[in-house]
């Protein structure tokens, strides 16, 4: 067991099941716990865990600094005893220490037009995708999710079984809630069939109802992601990278998890549906050719309509909370005292959402790898998504 990397997450998180597919594409050993137990290396996972979350234990990589969030999941122990997290992250980590892996894999393409794109698409699913994975599970596929049980059964190795479902159920009642801040807001008077009223999506005064706009990412999503698959056997070419890791990672956890949500995708998007069990079922190819293709057009086209909004209306309103000294590392608790929000619109849809440090982070991080591009060396990313030059500040 010492040896092997452990995984602490739940197949509920999409970012854990991405650095699953991550650890499991770099032939890393690994247990994802606290499901795969046994009980006394998961309660001892969960205690790290714990200490990490209450700033007893200091993450090794990436560092936390200012903007950053430390979320509940995932996050991987090391057999160094080294603390990663951040999904992205660990991504690059595995990239940059090769030495570490039994069979070194590259899931970040060389040239830096291409990794820019995989940066994007890889936030794209991790940004946008995040919400719509929600919005799914809650909203969607209230009536049918199997989240409860889910997480029952993956916290029974820490927890007697009884304790288990009722602390699933009360996770359900708490992410219910929680819909406004993550972006789904229920008109007013909605009611979902087959739904307690505790499970019931909420409305928020003030915030204007976005249940249209997620139902649209979504299809867009799948739509997109079925056009590139279709293409190229992943996303970015002939093998395996860190999209493919973030696209796996939320559309697989609405597979296993969200009946409603799932049978849209075998419906509209049936090459994604059957990647995605192969994707769980082996590691992806480790060598091959990636670059920009036509395929990618559709999914580039939501980086240029949905991510890139979000992330500058988001900066800037950062900006502005910081000025009023509104602005807080743990946007849930700025949230929930009405601080630092800000009205946005996104894809023709109006919005209204909290102001957070980590997606600052991502978009310097994205704009800085933009500026550095040799010149001309993204001509073919800007012609292919064009007004992603200008959202950078690029000549196109």
């Amino acid at each position: 067991m010492t040896r092997r990397y452990r995984l602490y997450g739940s197949s509920l998180s999409p970012f854990s099941l991405k650095v699953e597919a991550l650890l499991r594409h770099a032939r890393l050993p690994y247990a994802f716990l606290p499901a795969d137990g046994p009980r006394r290396l998961a309660l001892s996972t969960q205690a790290l865990q714990q200490a990490v979350v209450r700033g007893l234990r200091a993450p090794t990589y990436p560092p936390i600094g200012h903007l950053r969030e430390l979320p509940l999941v995932p996050y991987v122990f090391t057999p160094r005893d080294e603390i990663l997290w951040d999904s992205t992250s660990i991504g690059f980590w595995l990239d940059e220490h090769p030495q570490r892996l039994p069979e070194p894999a590259r899931l970040l393409p060389d040239d830096p037009a291409t990794r820019l794109a995989c940066e994007l698409l890889d936030e794209l699913f991790d940004e946008l995708g995040l919400y719509v994975l929600h919005h799914v599970r809650w909203v969607l596929s209230g009536a049918t999710t199997r989240a409860v049980s889910v997480l029952a059964e993956e916290y029974a190795p820490v927890l007697t079984r009884p304790i288990a479902r009722l602390a699933a159920q009360a996770f359900a009642r708490r992410q219910v809630r929680r819909l406004p801040y993550l972006f789904s807001v229920a008109p007013a008077g909605h009611r979902t069939s087959g739904v307690s009223r505790e499970l019931q999506p909420p409305s928020r005064p003030g915030f204007p109802p976005t249940h249209a706009l997620l139902e649209q990412l979504f299809d867009a999503l799948l739509d997109a992601s079925e056009a590139a698959l279709s293409s190229t056997p992943y996303l970015l070419g002939e093998r395996f990278t860190l999209a493919d890791a973030s696209l796996y990672g939320m559309m697989e956890s609405i597979r296993r998890i969200d009946p409603a949500g799932a049978q849209r995708m075998r419906e509209r998007a049936p090459t994604l549906a059957t990647w995605l069990e192969k994707i769980a079922d082996s590691t992806g190819r480790r060598g091959g050719a990636l670059g920009l293709h036509d395929g990618l057009s559709p999914l580039l086209d939501l980086v240029v309509t949905g991510l890139v909004p979000l992330l500058k209306q988001n900066a800037e309103a950062w900006e502005r909370a910081s000025s009023r000294g509104e602005a807080r590392r743990r946007s849930q608790r700025a949230f929930d005292r009405g601080r630092a929000l800000y009205d946005g619109e996104l894809q023709g849809h109006a919005f209204r959402s909290v102001a957070k440090g980590s997606r600052v982070d991502v978009w310097q991080r994205l704009k800085r790898r933009a500026h550095d591009l040799p010149r001309h060396a993204g001509d073919e990313l800007w012609t292919a998504a064009p007004g992603l030059a200008t959202a950078f500040g690029r000549d196109a």
